[in-house]
């Protein structure tokens, strides 16, 4: 599984070395084929 991991202010990485998430009963997977972070949402995840 893929993850965004970000590490510093401005250092965002995509990881390939997680481990699939395992779902009980009360949980749900959701599959996203696309998403994304608007310009002025990256502000502040990056500040």
């Amino acid at each position: 599984m893929k993850a965004a991991v970000l590490y510093g202010k401005e250092e965002l990485n995509i990881e390939s070395d997680f481990d699939d998430p395992v779902v009980k009963d009360s949980d749900a997977l959701i599959k996203s084929s696309f998403n994304s972070i608007k310009a002025s949402c990256r502000r502040f995840i990056l500040c």
